[in-house]
């Protein structure tokens, strides 16, 4: 199942599987996405935090679930920071746990905010 540009995307089915995306921001304003790997197994709800330096600045649970031909960008927003602030992006499984995967494949924080549409 190939990602964004056709790469191998990681999954797991543990029930506390999560995956943390870092970056060290050079800009102040960003679009935030995720590129979504769709498959009939995959978590329908994710759980995504925001940190910046650390510091807990968002949780938000979104609707995960596409059909098997809608992969594609899920956009989080649009986000203010501060140059050489460390951002986290942790996505983790939510709603059921027991038998769905969590699939992540690419985060893309963009300068052209026009994609935050």
């Amino acid at each position: 199942m190939g990602g964004y540009k056709n790469t191998v995307s990681r999954y797991s089915y543990e029930r506390d599987a999560y995956v943390a995306y870092r970056a060290l921001v050079k800009q102040e304003q960003y679009c935030l996405r995720l590129y979504r790997v769709t498959h009939p197994n995959s978590s329908k709800e994710v759980e995504v935090s925001i940190s910046v330096n650390d510091t807990l600045r968002e949780k938000k649970v979104y609707d995960y679930s596409l059909s098997h031909d809608q992969a594609g960008w899920m956009i989080f927003g649009q986000y203010t920071f501060t140059p050489d602030d460390r951002v986290e992006v942790t996505i983790r499984k939510a709603g059921d746990l027991d038998d769905l995967v969590l699939r992540a494949d690419a985060l893309q924080f963009s300068s052209n905010l026009s994609r935050c549409d």
